[in-house]
C-alpha cells in the first residue's frame, strides 16, 4: 500500500512540474571576477537550456558594494576554446552605494555544435570590469 502512495505521490508531482521551467529558476553560472562591486544575487538565461540559434535573454540582478558608474555591459563568448567575439549594451547610469538592479541584454546563441563559454560583465570603460559572471551551454 505505502508503494502505490508513494508512486502516486510521485506521479502528481512529476505531472505538475514543468522541468524546463524549473530550471530557467535556478542561478546559472559563477563569479568570473574577484572582488566585484556588483554583488549578483540571481543570474538567468531564457530560454534555458539553451538551443541552436535562438535569442537568449540575459538578466543579472544583485547590489552594489559601493558607488559605481556603469557605462556598458560587456558579452563576450568563446567557442570550442576559441577566441573571444565581444558584444556591447550601453548602460550609462551612476548607481549609488547599496543599490539594487538588474541588467539585462540579449544575444543569439551559436549554431554549430560545440561549447559555448560566456562571460557577462559591468564595464566602467570598455576594458575596465567591475563584475563579471560567467556561464556555459553546449549546442
Amino acid at each position: 500500500m505505502k508503494l502505490i502512495f508513494v508512486a502516486l505521490f510521485a506521479y502528481v508531482l512529476a505531472t505538475q512540474v514543468d522541468t524546463k521551467d524549473y530550471l530557467s529558476l535556478l542561478t546559472l553560472g559563477q563569479t568570473c571576477k574577484k572582488d566585484s562591486v556588483f554583488a549578483v544575487s540571481n543570474f538567468q538565461i531564457n530560454p534555458w537550456p539553451v538551443t541552436s540559434g535562438i535569442q537568449m535573454q540575459i538578466s543579472m540582478a544583485g547590489t552594489f558594494d559601493k558607488e559605481s558608474y556603469i557605462a556598458c555591459i560587456e558579452v563576450r563568448t568563446k567557442f570550442n576554446g576559441g577566441h573571444w567575439v565581444y558584444k556591447y549594451f550601453d548602460v550609462d547610469i551612476n548607481f549609488p552605494y547599496g543599490s539594487a538592479y538588474t541588467f539585462t541584454a540579449a544575444i543569439n546563441s551559436g549554431t554549430a555544435s560545440g561549447e559555448y563559454i560566456e562571460e557577462v560583465s559591468l564595464q566602467k570603460k570598455q576594458g575596465d570590469s567591475v563584475s563579471c559572471w560567467t556561464f556555459s551551454y553546449h549546442i
